[in-house]
């Protein structure tokens, strides 16, 4: 594998040279596809590594990049348009700061200063812009049930973001608490009732997933793990209102788990 001036970027603490490695052929793959400037493409995927490797991303980082990569592949032959949906994948979360309100609009500034060097048409250029901005408002909606091919393509990428919902309870424990530590900075019963307001839009509505294909195998489980942590978070929230010890807003109570 030609990489010049050796830009596949740092290994993150954690994450094989195997799964970095496929996450750069992805990306040569489909940067190539619009220009033979190598240095410029090897560049461009330095600054995602940096981006995703960043310690305060428990979560949002290379591995959720990875496992959204797979997903692409497995479900490539459902898409419209591919390339697009992977570029919406590499910079979704190209901006991820937990303290800021405006992450998506800075992703997207991100992807359109790459899509200046690679030359991309307009098109695909608003394509990618609105699939990163979907992710902040709301995923699956009811217009999904008539959708165009592009609407489809939006779907699939917001199913393959939030993918991790319909994991085994394990891996979905394990994804809370990574998202407990990206917020360590918000007090512990202001957490516990954002959060439970969050997550319960996802049961509120008729479906978690907007395609076929991940209600089938993963909105049973969704709906399970994300019931369980809201009512855990609410049941939290409320021991943590009622509590006058300092150690539950530390978290060190143990009379609510």
């Amino acid at each position: 594998m030609e990489v010049v001036g050796d830009k596949r970027g740092k290994r993150e603490r954690g994450f094989t040279d195997l799964k970095q490695e496929m996450i750069w052929i992805e990306w040569q793959t489909l940067a190539g596809a619009y220009s033979d400037d190598k240095l410029m493409i090897g560049e461009w995927f330095h600054d995602i590594i940096a981006q995703y490797t960043q310690p305060h991303r428990k979560y949002h980082n290379l591995e959720h990049i990875y496992q959204m990569i797979l997903n692409h592949k497995h479900f490539v032959q459902e898409l419209t348009y591919p390339k697009t949906v992977l570029f919406a994948v590499f910079f979704h979360d190209y901006e991820y700061d937990p303290k800021r309100g405006d992450n998506e609009e800075k992703s997207v500034e991100a992807f359109e200063r790459c899509a200046e060097d690679l030359n991309l048409e307009s098109d695909l250029i608003r394509d990618v812009s609105d699939m990163i901005c979907a992710t902040s408002s709301g995923h699956y909606t009811e217009e999904h049930e008539s959708a165009t091919d592009r609407s489809r393509d939006i779907h699939y990428f917001l199913d393959f973001d939030l993918a991790i919902l319909g994991s085994n309870p394990v891996e979905y424990t394990l994804y809370a608490r990574k998202i407990r530590q990206e917020y360590q900075h918000v007090p512990e019963q202001e957490f516990c009732e954002r959060r439970a307001k969050i997550m319960s839009k996802f049961i509120d509505r008729k479906f978690v997933f907007g395609t076929r294909e991940f209600r089938q195998f993963a909105e049973e489980n969704a709906r399970k793990n994300v019931t369980s942590e809201v009512q855990m978070l609410r049941g939290r929230a409320e021991h943590l209102g009622k509590c006058e010890k300092h150690t539950c807003q530390t978290g060190e109570c143990k009379e609510v788990e």
